[in-house]
C-alpha cells in the first residue's frame, strides 16, 4: 500500500466515504480536524463542511495491517471540546451477542483558541442623529470605539444584518458587546455570536 498514512511506521486513520477513501497519518488529521473546528467557530467553514457525521472511520496501529473501526465521540467540558475513538467489540458465546466500548485514543481541544469572541446585536435605528441609549451596553460598528476594529469580520456577518434589515425593509444599526456580557437590548431584531481572528 502506498500513498499519505498508510506507512507502517506510525498510526493511520481512514476515513471511507459512499465512493471513495482517504488515509492520513494520525497526528495530522487530529491537527486538521482541530483547524477545521477552529475555522467552524471563525465563520470561514459551513456546518455542512466541517460535518464527518457520515464518515465511516478506521484505525490503523503502527506495525499493523488491520483496520479497526472507531465511533468518534464528542463532549464538551470547561470549555474544551473532548474526542474520543470509541472501539467496538462484538463477540457471540453462542446465546448471546456482546457489545463493549472502549476508548483508548483521545484529544482535546478548545475551538476558540486565537480567537476573540462577541456578541453582535441588530438594534433598531430611530434616526441617524440618535446617540446611543445608556442602557445599550455594547459599542456601535462604526463607532471609533468599536472593539472589533482590527479584526477580519466575515461576509456572512454583512449577509445576516442585510437579511434583518435591507432585505425586510427594516432600519437597524449594529451593535458590539464583549462575549458574556448583557448588550442591555430590550427588543433587538437580531442577536448572534461571532468569534474572529486578529488580522492587523
Amino acid at each position: 500500500m502506498s500513498g499519505c498514512g498508510t506507512s507502517l511506521q506510525g498510526r493511520s486513520i481512514f476515513e471511507i466515504y459512499e465512493n471513495s477513501m482517504a488515509a492520513h497519518e494520525y497526528d495530522r488529521w487530529v491537527t486538521n480536524y482541530i483547524s477545521v473546528q477552529q475555522g467552524l467557530a471563525e465563520g470561514r467553514f459551513t456546518s455542512e463542511e466541517a460535518d464527518w457525521s457520515k464518515t465511516a472511520f478506521y484505525i490503523k496501529e503502527a506495525g499493523s495491517t488491520d483496520l479497526t473501526p472507531v465511533s468518534m465521540k464528542i463532549r464538551e467540558r470547561n470549555g474544551l471540546h473532548e474526542v474520543s475513538w470509541i472501539y467496538w467489540s462484538y463477540w457471540d458465546d453462542g446465546e448471546d451477542v456482546y457489545l463493549v466500548d472502549d476508548a483508548p485514543l483521545a484529544f482535546s481541544y478548545d475551538p476558540y483558541e486565537g480567537l476573540t469572541r462577541f456578541t453582535l446585536t441588530i438594534v433598531p435605528r430611530a434616526s441617524g442623529d440618535d446617540p446611543i441609549p445608556e442602557s445599550w451596553n455594547g459599542t456601535l460598528f462604526f463607532e471609533e470605539g468599536c472593539p472589533l476594529r482590527g479584526f477580519d469580520v466575515l461576509r456572512n456577518v454583512w449577509e445576516w444584518v442585510d437579511a434583518h434589515t435591507l432585505d425586510v425593509n427594516v432600519s437597524g444599526d449594529l451593535l458590539v458587546t464583549p462575549y458574556g456580557e448583557d448588550h442591555g437590548v430590550p427588543n433587538p431584531i437580531a442577536t448572534r455570536e461571532i468569534a474572529v481572528r486578529q488580522t492587523r
